[in-house]
């Protein structure tokens, strides 16, 4: 019989160590590293270890929730103005072990993808900011990117012309983390292409995420993420 629940409270569920293993494969990844950065309440063995996840996963519930609303948001934007579905990698697909000058980094960022703009592809990393992080939390973070874009890594799997991409749900949030990004590429002497925005001036402007919104370290003036882009004057289509 199912626990009740208080009102207005959300379900919470919880995988087996069976179920992690198909659930890994629709993305093609270790079932370990899907447990990890799958956004799952999950049995890391068949011991029933992980289970302690529960807390962390209820901590970052709306955390996860600003990711797919964006990725879900940028789908929708793409359809209004007659362009092909972005591809979106999740955390797990987008988590990268690699090496570079002799020692070992890894990315995690929160999604990843391509968007599609006629026979060009913009790939880029995505970070979702809620504005709870320190500086050095952020630095830490920014270390493995930094080394990511200094490598040749970056462009075997995602080719030229990748951009970081930083959603935060505050201007002040914003602030900080253009605050580290510049920090890291002045110290390491390399650029993140890095573009930041928050989710009130995705919500106000009509193009979304395809809006001249973005911020550019350095720039007085906010654009476009992919170069200029108009609404037709009636919507082609809408993502369900």
């Amino acid at each position: 019989m199912p626990r009740r629940r208080r009102p207005g409270s959300r379900p919470c569920y919880f995988v087996t160590y069976r179920g992690l293993g198909p659930l890994a494969a629709v993305e093609g990844v270790p079932p370990l590293r899907h447990a990890e950065h799958g956004g799952l309440a999950v049995e890391t063995s068949e011991r029933g270890r992980g289970g302690n996840r529960l807390r962390n996963l209820r901590r970052n519930f709306e955390h996860t929730l600003g990711i797919n609303a964006c990725m879900a948001r940028l789908a929708r934007d793409a359809a209004r103005v007659g362009h092909p579905r972005p591809y979106w990698w999740s955390e797990a697909e987008a988590t990268r072990r690699f090496r570079y000058e002799g020692s070992t980094f890894w990315i995690r960022p929160d999604a990843a993808g391509i968007y599609y703009l006629g026979k060009q592809r913009h790939p880029f990393l995505f970070e979702y900011d809620r504005g709870t992080m320190r500086h050095r939390d952020y630095m830490r973070k920014l270390a493995g990117l930094v080394a990511f874009f200094a490598s040749e890594t970056a462009e075997d799997i995602y080719g030229r012309h990748l951009n970081l991409l930083v959603v935060s749900e505050s201007h002040d949030g914003e602030r900080r983390f253009a605050s580290a990004i510049s920090a890291s590429e002045y110290r390491e002497g390399i650029d993140l292409h890095a573009l930041l925005t928050t989710t009130e001036l995705i919500r106000s402007n009509g193009l979304g995420l395809l809006g001249p919104i973005w911020w550019e370290l350095g720039q007085q003036r906010r654009r476009t993420w992919l170069g200029e882009i108009k609404m037709p004057a009636r919507p082609i289509g809408t993502v369900p």
